[in-house]
């Protein structure tokens, strides 16, 4: 009967060494993996930690902002408006033309025009500067942008605030509501009047980026919210007074 053939111990030491040199390259190699993993977490917990910072930030100067324009508004004078037998104005006669002509600037008594302006100036200012006292903090490069929290729309959301010159605008916005345009050849915040972001008080939904005509006109039908607060009276009135 032949007996086992004697296995070579130089080869199994080899045989050893080889397993043990590669169950090491395995451990380093999850050591690694665990550690970016762990570097990522305390990146992405750091990023975090900073948005929660900045949006209490922007909390504060928001209601500071907003308290300072409405004291401002407050502290307006106002001269109460005179009755229509006060004024002399004769029965029957149309109030508007008739009281403009007796108001009009007899000391101490506002005039029908300045009435009508300061009525204009309080109801649209939750669209005016209500809408710019929100739209803080932005941020100044699109990298800070995403830092913060903003999402970039697909340039087809973003016609409104094209200049139509060059690449197209790049436009973020918040969920929060902010909202900032960045020009698509230099990188820098656009600050023109009637391209600038403006604060939205129903945030738009970030779109695909290639849609058809049909996700187009489903996305604006989901949006009437959108459209009802934010671009109706955009059409309306302007970015500013």
């Amino acid at each position: 009967m032949t007996g086992a053939p004697k296995k070579d111990p130089a080869a199994e030491f080899a045989d050893a060494e080889r397993r043990h040199r590669q169950a090491l390259a395995a451990w380093q190699e999850e050591e690694e993996t665990k550690q970016k993993q762990r570097e990522e977490a305390e990146r992405q917990a750091a990023a975090k930690k900073q948005q929660e910072a900045a949006y209490k930030t922007w909390q504060k100067e928001e209601e500071a902002a907003l308290a300072k324009a409405r004291a401002a508004n407050a502290a307006k004078p106002r001269t109460a408006r005179k009755s229509q037998a006060e004024l002399g104005v004769p029965a029957g006669a149309d109030w508007l033309d008739e009281a403009a002509k007796f108001v009009g600037n007899e000391p101490g008594v506002a005039t029908w025009d300045q009435t009508l302006g300061q009525a204009w100036y309080d109801g649209t200012a939750w669209h005016f500067e209500e809408r710019d006292a929100r739209n803080q903090p932005l941020p100044s490069t699109m990298e800070e942008a995403e830092q913060m929290g903003f999402n970039q729309y697909p340039s087809w959301q973003n016609k409104a605030h094209d200049n139509e010159i060059g690449k197209s605008e790049i436009k973020f916005g918040h969920s929060d509501g902010r909202e900032v345009i960045f020009d698509g050849d230099t990188g820098q915040v656009v600050d023109d009047p009637k391209l600038r972001g403006t604060y939205n008080y129903a945030s738009p939904t970030v779109g695909p980026v290639d849609p058809d005509w049909w996700d187009q006109m489903k996305l604006y039908f989901d949006e009437w919210e959108h459209g009802l607060k934010d671009v109706a009276p955009w059409w309306a009135l302007g970015n500013d007074r």
